[in-house]
């Protein structure tokens, strides 16, 4: 008997967290694309909070120079590197 139960509460709770996984999913779809965009830009941006600076390689300014025509295409006003 006490396993049974068990067993129906793990199952429960897989029950549970596969509706939290599907509802995050559609949240995710639902977002627009700049809002993904503006989000990631932050998160990349983030990374002038530490001391220590990336030192991009000259291949990574044609890469960052396209992300900042996508950010200024979207509006975004965030500080832009390079």
């Amino acid at each position: 008997m006490p396993g049974h139960l068990l067993k129906e509460t793990v199952a429960e709770y897989q029950r549970r967290w596969q509706a939290v996984h599907e509802a995050e999913i559609e949240e995710i779809r639902q977002t627009p694309l700049a809002t993904k965009l503006r989000q990631l830009s932050l998160l990349v941006e983030s990374g002038n909070l530490f001391a220590t600076k990336p030192d991009f390689a000259p291949q990574d300014a044609e890469v960052l120079d396209r992300w900042n025509r996508i950010r200024r295409y979207y509006g975004d006003s965030s500080p832009q590197r390079g």
